[in-house]
């Protein structure tokens, strides 16, 4: 056999080539390991009490950073700031260092936790540790203000990814606007759309760790690696099904074949066609439904995972009894009755994709939002009014201010609003009341019937005290094991509750013999 012999030229070919294709390689991962950097920001405290308490709750931010901490060149390169390590000083200047320090061929992950809200131009945006409710258009981090701290000077990585959890989820999506308007390389995924409004069940960040660490009913083709096209499936899918919400997401010219981990296990193995699936099966007494996912259907058995308990295991279930899970749909103009608050809202169908429905409101043009079926409360009853009379004659007008202005209640499009009465205004034919009601970025201003103006409502009576009240914190006992919850509602003999940390799917009835105090 002829021996090869290589020149120092052909070596040194042969060795850039070889880098280079390292260096492709690398650029196909979308955390890229040893080439990593990451902001994680998670406020969850507030020195301003407006934004409320703090949340003792669990979380999983620390977590996150720890996952990709796995994938820096160092742990200093993974930046965690949570609660009043959070300030708007503190974001803004980490993002700005992180940026600047992101080389060639890295990746800068931004991550956002917590609650925020929107500015009165419209502009979502999360309110820091130090975030001010009176003065949130200089105190509050805005989408914006994060593109120009993150490309304050020309980003020289390969890509930037922004992750938000919750209310954050409108910021995350706005910044990666407007650094792709700016030529930088930018991803965005958030667990509801920017026009959404959302809690934080950390569905989201707890659906990413599972996909980071190699889940297999994540891997959609079977190829034992999970994309971020797959990603964002997994999380789509997560959010529509455990939260009733849409998946907000930015990926505009970049790869869906980034990988972003590789299935964890053994080797390959064969997949069922409906594998990861989600599915309804019954509980022990048969009288609750439970979601799970398929992991593998056989002949007469299917095995789920359930996803609303923590360590939840694998358990054997009859096909019978496993039952697809469903959603109402309702087509384009339809009007609805909107579940908002305490109250609800009657608006008009303006797009529909998939589950979800684009809603524009009656009397509220600035307020459009993706809502499911578990906020559809019905078919809003279209009744003609009947032709207005003819108008009466000119006639003299006597308008009567009222000194101060008096706090009322108003009625609008069926839905009483609260507002202040500055006039009254007295004609030949009747008198009208003139009120003065802020709704949004507009006001209210008109002269109505008396009949459609009450005194605000007395304070409700006191009732008698309940061992475990409506927001109670308690312990509920599942299976022979006590979980932290709260209570949602409360009757002389049964309370409802939320489990802490878990979607609302799991919410139900208990007696006194599964509930006490913390």
């Amino acid at each position: 056999m002829r021996k090869l012999s290589w020149s120092p030229r052909s070596l040194a070919v042969l060795m850039l080539v070889l880098s280079a294709l390292s260096t492709h390689a690398r650029a196909q991962e979308l955390f890229p390991r040893g080439r990593t950097r990451a902001v994680v920001v998670s406020a969850r405290a507030w020195a301003d009490r407006a934004f409320g308490a703090p949340d003792p709750g669990p979380r999983l931010d620390g977590d996150l950073v720890n996952v990709l901490a796995a994938n820096a060149r160092s742990r200093a390169d993974v930046v965690g700031l949570t609660d009043a390590q959070a300030t708007l000083a503190n974001v803004r200047a980490s993002l700005a260092r992180q940026a600047a320090a992101t080389a060639r061929g890295e990746t800068l992950v931004v991550y956002l936790g917590g609650i925020g809200g929107r500015l009165q131009n419209g502009a979502p945006y999360l309110a820091t540790f130090d975030t001010a409710s009176n003065a949130l258009p200089t105190t509050a981090l805005t989408g914006p203000d994060i593109a120009r701290h993150l490309a304050g000077r020309p980003f020289q990585g390969a890509l930037i990814v922004l992750l938000a959890d919750a209310a954050p989820a409108g910021v995350a999506l706005a910044a990666a606007d407007e650094l792709s308007r700016a030529g930088v390389p930018v991803v965005a995924l958030a667990s509801v759309e920017a026009s959404n409004a959302a809690p934080l069940t950390w569905t989201f960040t707890r659906t990413l760790l599972s996909v980071l660490g190699g889940d297999p009913l994540a891997d959609r083709n079977g190829d034992r690696q999970l994309t971020l096209d797959e990603l964002a499936l997994e999380l789509r899918d997560a959010m529509k099904f455990l939260d009733r919400q849409r998946l907000g997401q930015f990926d505009k010219g970049q790869n869906p074949q980034l990988l972003v981990a590789r299935v964890r296990g053994g080797a390959k193995k064969a997949r069922t066609p409906d594998a990861g699936s989600y599915v309804l099966v019954p509980g022990e007494d048969r009288r609750q439904a439970f979601m799970g996912r398929v992991v593998k259907r056989t002949k007469g058995e299917v095995l789920v995972r359930l996803v609303t308990m923590p360590n939840a295991p694998i358990d054997a279930f009859e096909s019978g009894d496993v039952q697809p899970v469903t959603f109402r749909t309702f087509p384009v103009k339809s009007r609805l009755r909107i579940r908002s608050g305490a109250g609800e809202l009657v608006g008009r169908v303006r797009l529909l994709d998939d589950v979800f429905h684009s809603m524009q409101y009656k009397g509220q043009p600035w307020l459009t939002e993706w809502v499911a079926d578990e906020r559809i409360l019905g078919v809003a009853t279209h009744v003609v009014p009947p032709p207005p009379p003819p108008p009466p004659p000119p006639t003299a007008q006597t308008l009567t201010p009222v000194n101060p202005p008096e706090a009322v209640q108003v009625e609008i499009d069926g839905r009483w609003w609260s507002g202040v009465l500055t006039a009254k205004m007295t004609t030949p034919l009747n008198v009208l009341w003139c009120v003065r009601v802020p709704m949004g970025p507009r006001t209210f201003e008109e002269c109505v019937q008396p009949a459609r103006v009450r005194r605000p409502e007395a304070p409700p009576p006191v009732v008698p005290v309940n061992p475990f009240p409506p927001g109670a914190l308690v312990q509920v006992d599942w299976k022979g094991k006590w979980y932290p919850a709260i209570v949602k509602e409360a009757e002389p003999t049964r309370w409802h509750i939320r489990y802490e940390g878990w979607s609302e799917m799991w919410n139900e009835w208990v007696t006194i013999d599964r509930i006490k105090a913390r």
